[in-house]
């Protein structure tokens, strides 16, 4: 049968891309995916579990939909993501308005779950395999049609004291070569002109591959100018703060693919200014001109602003 469903997806950009396949599973099951939650059939709340204020959140969302489920504008709610993964046994106890919920393991399960609680009647709760997951898949886009999420890795090995990644996204691995370049140039060809790397501590090596093979820069510009910005016009690689070549690699490679001058944007956090300062430098000794350097304020974060801001600064 064919069932409406609705996305609410919350917290980082992992979680998105994840939302992005689950939507994109539930359109091959031929399921309808619609932006707003009133009126369907299952609403599905992508949670995140980091930090407190960010369960606070999801569970904020998740009475929300209690509401509209009172209320007959939603039929069931399904919870999943980081949240479900850290407190598996708690939420059906505390949360007795969700009818079923699927760990950081088991996302490409949405279609089968859906089918489960619309049709069966069950409470399907779903903890698959964190260190195993698959990671790539198709993908319905959330974001504005300009720019992409690229997920390079997943999970962490570090087990800081501090750090529930490791119990909620498993063991570090990255993403097959090939995955990377196929995806980023299909990215490309759909008209994305930025592509946005999730960290990973092979993300150096990722981002110039994706770059001089998939040549994201040159579809995405179509000119002898690149934009450089900490939120990815048209490419940056979000990396660890351990990766700290990340600016020096990036104007290494602008500067071997020939490009004649440059644009660096950065927002105002002390790890975008550096990013940007090492690029900065890198681009200096390679001879290739900045023609324009400065800080994002957050009204500026739209593609048609920041364009607007550089053809002033270089009408060229």
């Amino acid at each position: 049968m064919s069932y409406n469903v609705s996305f609410i997806s919350l917290g980082c950009a992992k979680n998105q891309v994840n939302c992005e396949q689950m939507m994109a599973l539930c359109a091959e099951a031929g399921y309808s995916i619609q932006a707003q939650p009133e009126g369907c059939d299952v609403v599905v709340v992508n949670t995140c579990g980091f930090l407190a204020s960010a369960c606070e959140e999801a569970i904020e969302n998740i009475l929300e939909m209690a509401e509209l489920k009172n209320a007959g504008q939603v039929k069931k709610i399904l919870v999943t993501g980081c949240m479900t993964q850290r407190y598996k046994e708690d939420i059906f106890h505390e949360l007795p308005e969700v009818d079923g919920l699927l760990g950081t393991g088991s996302y490409g399960d949405i279609a089968t779950a859906i089918a489960e609680v619309m049709e069966k009647g069950e409470k399907p709760c779903h903890l698959g395999n964190i260190h195993t997951a698959n990671q790539s898949g198709e993908r319905i886009l959330s974001t504005p049609p300009w720019y992409a999420y690229l997920r390079i890795a997943e999970g962490c090995d570090n087990h800081c004291a501090y750090c529930v990644i490791p119990s909620l996204r498993g063991k570090y691995r990255s993403r097959p070569m090939n995955e990377l370049l196929d995806e980023a140039a299909e990215l490309a060809s759909a008209g994305v002109m930025a592509v946005i790397g999730t960290y990973g501590s092979a993300v150096t090596e990722a981002s110039q591959n994706i770059i001089d093979e998939a040549e994201i820069m040159q579809i995405a510009t179509g000119s002898t100018s690149v934009r450089l910005t900490e939120k990815g016009l048209p490419l940056f690689f979000r990396t660890c703060p351990r990766d700290d070549e990340q600016g020096r690699v990036a104007s290494k490679v602008i500067a071997a693919k020939g490009f004649k001058k440059v644009a660096i944007l950065h927002d105002n956090s002390s790890y975008a200014k550096g990013l940007a300062e090492e690029a900065q430098k890198g681009l200096k000794d390679a001879g290739v001109p900045v023609v324009f350097y400065d800080a994002l304020t957050p009204s500026e974060r739209d593609y048609t602003a920041i364009l607007t801001k550089l053809k002033a600064a270089d009408p060229d």
